[in-house]
C-alpha cells in the first residue's frame, strides 16, 4: 500500500455481503487470499480468512458485522443423494444446494467430497 497504507484511517470500512462473497469466489476461482486482499484493499489477509472460514462453516452473514448460523437438518440418503447430484450438476456449487435444500455448506461439501 505504500505510504497510503501509513495514513491514519478515521473511519472503520464497512464491506457488503456481496463484496465479501466476491472475495471469497476469487479466492476458491484460483487466487490467493493475499493477491484478494491486496488487490481489495484490506488491511490484513487474515479479515478475509475469517470471512471464508464462516462462509465455509455454513454461516450467513447479515452485512451488519453479525453472523447467522445457517442450521442443518436431519437427511435421508435419498435427499443427500439428491442434493450432491444438484451440486455437482451446477459446478460443485455447495452454497446454492445448502440453500436451496436447506442444509449447511459444510454438509453440502462433505458429501460432494464423499
Amino acid at each position: 500500500m505504500g505510504q497510503e497504507g501509513l495514513k491514519r484511517k478515521h473511519r472503520k470500512t464497512v464491506y457488503t455481503t456481496e463484496t465479501k462473497e466476491e472475495m471469497i469466489h476469487e479466492v476458491f476461482n484460483g487466487q490467493t487470499q493475499e493477491e484478494v486482499a491486496q488487490a481489495c484493499g484490506l488491511s490484513q489477509d487474515s479479515l478475509l480468512s475469517s470471512w471464508i472460514k464462516a462462509y465455509t462453516g455454513g454461516k450467513k452473514s447479515t452485512g451488519k458485522g453479525r453472523v447467522n448460523r445457517m442450521k442443518g437438518r436431519k437427511t435421508t440418503l435419498e435427499e443427500r443423494l439428491e442434493i450432491v447430484d444438484f451440486a455437482l450438476r451446477n459446478d460443485r456449487d455447495h452454497q446454492s444446494a445448502a440453500e436451496k435444500y436447506n442444509v449447511s455448506y459444510q454438509q453440502v461439501y462433505s458429501w460432494v467430497q464423499k
